[in-house]
């Protein structure tokens, strides 16, 4: 049950390859119809995605095509080759027109972390931390990983930064760490006097399951964190991140 679980994490960030295996390696030893039936769902939401991905490629093809005519029917105008009437200036309206009209077929993607921060207020960094390491159990217990505060020696002053935006960015740092662990693995945060955290993830010598996490997730877990994460070591049985926190600094 637990590499089924791992198998769906993998499928909600977008590792269908990974989830796939995942799934093959279960059904390989079990005759229960779950993990075929998970694979069949997997499978289409693959194609789903991908045909996506070629509807907004297309779209986007679109539009520079549109506005590669209007810009060069402005051009012509400017240089003399073409008349400036109302014929042509009804052209590059319409050409805006279309490209204004396929970019609202474009999903917009979710805003990123950075950006000016809504309230600045002090705030304990090792207390946020344990909290957002508690709410992460029910998270973390169905895959068997277990988590670890490990906080650096001696004392920090508070922190001051945009408290909401450092929690929200703690947990969906957190989140994604614990989906991309494989099962049986253990996760230690260490805070320090910085506006970081050292992310350590081990696999478990006993299940024998090598890397904690695969290549492709650590790729994976750097692009989801906005350029701030960085690693910082990588063994056979272990990785360490360290990650920046946005906004926040002593």
């Amino acid at each position: 049950m637990e590499r089924i679980i791992h198998a769906i994490d993998e499928a909600a960030l977008g590792s269908w390859r990974e989830a796939a295996a995942e799934l093959r390696a279960v059904a390989a030893s079990d005759a229960s119809p779950l993990s075929s039936r998970l694979l069949d769902l997997i499978a289409q939401l693959e194609r789903a995605e991908r045909e996506r991905r070629e509807r907004q490629a297309r779209v986007g093809q679109e539009i520079g095509n549109t506005l590669a005519i209007a810009q060069a029917t402005l051009e012509g105008m400017l240089d003399g080759v073409l008349q400036r009437n109302d014929a042509g200036l009804e052209k590059v309206h319409d050409a805006v027109l279309l490209a204004g009209s396929l970019l609202g077929e474009i999903a917009q993607e979710p805003a990123g972390h950075d950006g000016q921060p809504e309230a600045v207020e002090s705030f304990d960094l090792r207390s946020l931390v344990d909290e957002e390491l508690l709410g992460m159990g029910s998270t973390a217990a169905p895959k068997g990983i277990h988590m670890e505060h490990r906080r650096a020696e001696g004392e920090t002053s508070p922190f001051r930064g945009d408290l909401g935006r450092v929690r929200r960015f703690v947990r969906e740092a957190l989140f994604d760490v614990v989906r991309s662990t494989h099962p049986g693995g253990r996760v230690e945060v260490l805070t320090g006097s910085d506006a970081s955290l050292v992310i350590t993830v081990r696999s478990n010598p006993a299940l024998a399951s090598g890397r904690p996490m695969s290549l492709n997730g650590v790729a994976r877990l750097l692009r989801r964190l906005h350029g701030r994460g960085r690693v910082l070591s990588m063994e056979a049985s272990s990785i360490s991140l360290a990650v920046e926190l946005p906004f926040a600094s002593t």
